[in-house]
């Protein structure tokens, strides 16, 4: 691994790049733009922009985003401090993603959605306006989630909830990019439907058997810095360990956080990912960043370590890992990853 991060940990010290040796199969997130719409600041609580948010194009005749009050609503917004919003039913927030469509895939596109309780208190406007959340491939419409379906759900004022599409992927598919809309509501009071509000776009992805890593790393703009021990956006954490995070190879992630340390033990979380086909990764440990050993090895004055893998701990998505010393102590220790391709 190139350009290694340190992480000092009293006299411990964790070289960056760990990664799971063997992590379950989970939902891999697909890189979204500003999903959440913080990009363009808004000084005041309450202030809006109109228009198209960075990252997003608008169309149709109303929509922009706005950052929350309190007489919006009480307890915020799900993730950061702004939102956005649609007031007629043309209205749309699209985004082209960098990614594409892949075969036999699942994915699942999740949206918050609010009704802001100021509005919801206006006579001019006593219905919630609906909403849409739409997953696009080229000109395919694969997945949509409408207030009118059946099995939908609103929120209620001053409230938000968390809206789901789910499409399964063929295993032929044309490679489109993948696109979202979020689209305004269709419940019209006084010739407007005001107003919709969006929040926390996710799109989730997991695939039968798995992808290559040549097909994960296509999806990102890394130029020529494509290979496993490149790293395209020079944050010290290589291509081939960004994989195993499930972070993005062209945009700047801090990796390790250091945790507890306890006597002869020490511990750490990192994200974790879905490794892409082939792709092999062992932890190892140093005393002076020359010599490494195994997980569980030896060195020649008697010191071992050992690396306790913990997947989804705390959290879904978050791994930790806790090293014991034994025998010899250490001053300093250096723990690294070697990710290899079979």
């Amino acid at each position: 691994m190139k350009n290694p991060k340190l992480v000092p940990v009293l006299s411990l010290v964790l070289l960056g790049g760990l990664i799971l040796t063997t992590p379950p199969v989970q939902a891999a997130p697909v890189a979204v733009l500003n999903p959440s719409f913080e990009v363009d600041a808004l000084a005041e609580p309450g202030g809006d922009g109109v228009g198209s948010i960075t990252g997003w194009a608008k169309s149709g005749t109303s929509g922009g985003w706005g950052r929350t009050a309190k007489n919006q609503f009480t307890s915020g917004v799900p993730h950061g401090l702004n939102f956005a919003w649609t007031n007629f039913a043309d209205t749309k927030h699209t985004q082209i993603l960098a990614t594409v469509l892949r075969p036999d895939t699942t994915y699942t596109l999740t949206v918050a959605i609010g009704w802001r309780k100021d509005l919801a208190a206006d006579p001019s406007y006593p219905n919630f306006p609906g909403y849409g959340i739409e997953l696009w491939a080229g000109a395919t419409k694969l997945a949509s989630k409408y207030h009118t379906d059946l099995d939908a759900l609103s929120p209620a004022a001053d409230s938000w909830i968390h809206v789901t599409a789910t499409y399964v992927s063929p295993s032929s598919v044309t490679s489109d990019p993948l696109e979202i809309r979020l689209v305004g509501g269709a419940n019209v009071n006084n010739g407007y439907a005001i107003q919709t509000n969006f929040d926390h776009v996710r799109l989730d992805a997991v695939t039968a058997g798995g992808v290559t890593f040549s097909e994960w790393i296509a999806d990102y703009d890394v130029g020529g810095q494509n290979a496993l021990g490149d790293d395209a956006d020079g944050d010290g954490i290589d291509n081939g360990v960004e994989n195993f995070f499930g972070t993005v190879p062209n945009v700047f992630s801090s990796g390790l956080v250091a945790g507890a340390v306890s006597a002869n033990t020490f511990t750490f979380t990192h994200p974790q990912g879905i490794p892409a086909n082939g792709l092999n990764a062992a932890y190892q440990w140093s005393k002076d960043l020359v010599t490494f050993y195994a997980d569980a090895a030896t060195s020649g004055d008697n010191t071992t370590v050992n690396f306790d893998v913990q997947p989804n701990t705390p959290d879904p998505g978050t791994t930790t890992v806790v090293a014991t010393v034994t025998g010899s102590a250490a001053s300093k220790l250096f723990v690294n990853v070697s990710v290899t391709q079979d």
